[in-house]
């Protein structure tokens, strides 16, 4: 096999008394001419002679990480332990791969000081950047993206088009896939998903089972978990804990030969653990009104209509004052009245 670089005598020395030589090109290929120097590696293993991967800039690679095919590591990088970058996979700026992780395929880990380790893999065109963390055995491919101070650790799976940032944790066996995004101080864990373009944010908690999908979101204080399942353009939001086998979704609104979606919104204090302690109402005069009523966790009964949150004679006056001739008088008192048999 025909050399294209070897091991110049300039090195640079680490804290731990290790040495690393600065490459040079000897045959020219795709990423480097002849004559060109290259970054440091320990030794001859860390950088295939096959095919066109290269090492350069001020980027390191030492111990027993090895980089083949038609990756590129360069800027400050450094790949160490037994980390394998391959395929067409870029690792630059201040990235850090190293224990047994694998960067591979077209994928992309840059910014700052973003950091993938552990048995972390990170492939497909995913890019991590920023100073995110990619750990344990968490994966993170698809088109996806991890950046700011995200962090994807133990089996967590985050794919598809999903992008979690700021300080967000996907951890766990939980997936993030899809178009979906997780990001604030908010936090999936166990064996959640959230897919189908949804949001996670604030200081949100979605755990254990849940699902969130079908473009839902949930924010401020609110803790999704359980079996629970939130879907079809839900907003759970405030300090809601949604639990146990509930389903919150969109309210279905039927006109005529038409069919559109409204929104659930769940907020305040509300605390539902099964789909007997909430219920929504399509009301038939008036175009995508969609009525959800629930337990707060004080035991009040809360109705919402849009963006109105309030108990049942707050209900009885928001009717009165804004949706008087949009919501009748008989329609009213059955939903209030059906409302009592249901929950009191």
């Amino acid at each position: 096999m025909e050399k294209k670089f070897i091991l110049t005598d300039k090195f640079i020395k680490l804290a731990s008394g290790k040495k690393l030589f600065q490459i040079k090109c000897v045959k020219s290929f795709k990423y480097a001419k002849e004559g060109d120097l290259g970054g440091y590696v320990e030794k001859e293993s860390n950088l295939s002679h096959e095919g066109d991967a290269w090492v350069y800039g001020y980027a390191q690679v030492y111990e027993d990480a090895q980089v083949y095919e038609d990756a590129q590591v360069y800027g400050a990088a450094q790949v160490y332990g037994d980390a394998r970058i391959y395929g067409s996979a870029k690792v630059h700026g201040g990235g850090q791969v190293y224990d047994y992780a694998q960067v591979y395929e077209d994928a992309e880990v840059c910014g700052d000081s973003p950091k993938v380790y552990e048995y972390a893999k990170v492939y497909g065109k995913a890019k991590v950047y920023g100073k995110a963390n990619i750990y344990d055995w968490a994966e993170v491919y698809g088109n996806a993206k991890v950046y700011d101070d995200a962090q994807i650790f133990y089996g967590a799976k985050v794919f598809g088009y999903a992008k979690v940032y700021d300080r967000a944790e996907v951890s766990d066996n939980a997936e993030v896939f899809d178009g979906s995004q997780v990001y604030d101080k908010s936090r999936v864990y166990g064996k959640a998903q959230v897919h189908g373009f949804s949001q996670i944010h604030g200081n949100a908690k979605v755990y254990e089972e849940a699902q969130i999908c079908e473009f839902a979101e949930v924010y401020d204080n609110t803790e999704i978990f359980g079996k629970a399942k939130v879907y079809g353009y839900a907003e759970i939001f405030e300090n809601a804990r949604i639990c146990g086998n509930a389903k919150i979704f969109g309210g279905e609104v039927v006109f005529e030969d038409e069919r559109e979606y409204g929104s659930a919104y769940i907020r305040g204090n509300a605390f539902i653990k099964n789909d007997n302690e909430h219920f929504g109402f399509d009301c038939s005069d008036l175009f995508n009104c969609h009525i959800h009523v629930y337990r707060s966790i004080d035991n009040e009964i809360v109705f919402t209509l849009g963006y109105f949150c309030g108990n049942m004679e707050e209900f009885k006056k928001e009717v009165e004052e804004t949706y008087s001739g949009k919501i009748s008088k008989e329609e009213c008192i059955r939903i209030i009245e059906e409302i009592r048999t249901k929950l009191d």
